[in-house]
């Protein structure tokens, strides 16, 4: 069963390629608020270096968040156009179940960007300098990690995304009961979208 993932619910954003037996490939990058012209784009090179068609598309799985407003609604968006228009199932995962089963231990705090100067610690929005200490680990802009690395690092030890187990080996591996088959999948924000609402 041919399965596209996409994940745009982190700073680090991703689509892969899988079988019921492989992982054909996984393309990664930082987020830039670029979805809109990056997104369909790699995953039709993503199809392309698969060596498949995207007409052989079976089912797609998206991070339907918590995760940032633009880059969250285009991921979750495409997912759903893809979905419509091929006539198969989507499937979401939450960003906080994505995380945990990406977790290197029981008790590490997750550390997400949240919009603005804030981050998600452990699904609660705060300031990067509300960290007491711990294993943490996650995935935070450069602005974030430069703040983390001015507090002390004697108190906690941070395991950054690229040192976890990716997300499509994630995806690939994750039990059928932790995702949601829906007609339409709707985003979820960490905090309300800032933008004018109508009178």
């Amino acid at each position: 069963m041919l399965t596209l993932a996409i994940n745009t619910s982190s700073f680090t954003e991703s689509v892969a390629l899988f079988t019921k037996e492989k992982i054909l490939g996984e393309i990664k990058w930082r987020g830039a608020s670029d979805e809109t012209e990056k997104l369909l784009q790699t995953i039709m090179r993503l199809f392309k270096n698969s060596k498949k068609k995207i007409g052989d598309l079976k089912r797609i799985i998206v991070v339907n968040g918590p995760g940032p407003f633009s880059a969250l609604r285009i991921g979750v968006t495409t997912a759903n156009i893809l979905s419509f228009c091929l006539k198969i199932p989507i499937y979401s995962i939450d960003t906080q179940t994505l995380w945990r089963l990406r977790s290197p231990e029981k008790n590490a705090v997750l550390l997400l960007h949240a919009g603005g100067n804030f981050v998600a610690i452990n699904n609660k929005i705060s300031k990067i300098t509300d960290i007491i200490g711990g294993t943490l680990y996650g995935d935070l802009t450069p602005d974030e990690y430069n703040c983390l690395n001015k507090l002390k690092k004697d108190t906690f030890q941070f395991i950054p995304e690229h040192r976890l187990k990716s997300v499509a080996e994630t995806i690939f591996n994750v039990k059928s009961s932790l995702l949601k088959k829906e007609k339409s999948i709707a985003p979820k924000y960490w905090k309300p979208p800032n933008i004018t609402r109508p009178k």
